[in-house]
This record gives C-alpha cells, structure tokens and sequence, in this order.
C-alpha cells in the first residue's frame, strides 16, 4: 500500500508540475504581451511629445515672425499714414530744438514713391542732428537734396547764427 500510495503522489506530483509550467508558460505569454503593449505605448508616447516639441518650436517661430513682421510693417508707410509720418518728421525736429515745416508733399506713383520737402530753422549743429536722426528713422528715406544756407545775421557770434534748409526727402519705403 506504501508503495501504490508513494505512485499516487508521484502522479500527483508530475500533474501539479505540469499545471505550474503551463501556468508559468501562460503568464510567461502574458508578460511578454504586456512588454510589447508597454513598448508600443512608449513610442506613442516618445513620437507625441516630439510632435508637440515641434508644434512649440513651430508657435515660437510664428510669433518670432509675427514680431519681425510687425517691426518690418513699422519701417513702411501707407498712402493712408502719410499724416503721422509727416508729424513724426516735425515732432523730431520740435525735439531738438528747431523750427520746422512741411512745405511740400507728393506721391510718384510710378515709382511709388512719397516727395516730402521740409523747411527747418536752427543753429548748424541742430540742423545736422535733424539730418542724422533723419536719417536713422526707421523708414527708407533717401535724400534728393539738402540745402542749408546762413541767414543774413549782423552783429550775431558765428556759433549763435541761424541756418535755413531744405530737405527734399524720397520715401522708397512706400505703400500706395
């Protein structure tokens, strides 16, 4: 009996290490498909987050431009912002100190271009900073001609003498 009770747990035995390597053969299988699922997941995961790294880069480029061209759009000047820019022109030379006017304005349409003369009054000093800063406006100006001549000043020191001038002034930088 000892030896038909030693078969039975031998027998036993083998089917309770047949259940285990199947039950490990299936979560073996389960894991291995959880792993592939996971890995799957990761590359989802890795191409998203660079998508939206370049969706950001790509919004940082769109307002970066939409600065430039904001910028870009301040250096022309339409045929309907004629009159701020003129006042600019006059508020510059009211801010270091001269007298000035504008006498004359004209659009090239051929060449679409915006004529400006401008009349000033000052000392030779003032004068040339009006140019300069003119000159460094934001605006593409080109000069068709400057004329300074002195005015008839008796009695007046050489550094105290004030100066006439005409700034013919082409605005290349024009929208019509």
């Amino acid at each position: 009996m000892k030896n038909h009770l030693s078969q039975i747990e031998l027998l036993l035995s083998f089917l309770f290490f047949i259940a285990c390597v199947f039950a490990f053969g299936f979560l073996y299988q389960r894991v291995e498909s959880n792993n592939a699922q996971a890995e799957e997941t990761q590359l989802a995961l890795e191409t998203l987050v660079a998508k939206v790294d370049v969706a950001k880069t790509l919004n940082q480029t769109l307002e970066s431009i939409s600065r430039d061209q904001a910028k870009l759009e301040e250096s022309f000047v339409s045929s309907l912002d004629i009159v701020p820019f003129l006042d600019s022109i006059e508020s510059t030379a009211r801010g270091i100190g001269i007298i000035s006017e504008v006498t004359s304005v004209a659009i090239n349409e051929e060449e679409k271009v915006l004529l400006v003369e401008v009349r000033a009054n000052g000392s030779f000093a003032r004068l040339y900073q009006f140019l300069t800063l003119l000159e460094q406006a934001p605006y593409e100006i080109k000069f068709d001609s400057v004329d300074l001549a002195i005015e008839d000043n008796a009695g007046v020191s050489t550094s105290a003498r004030l100066w006439k001038s005409i700034f013919r002034i082409r605005l290349t930088s024009f929208n019509i």
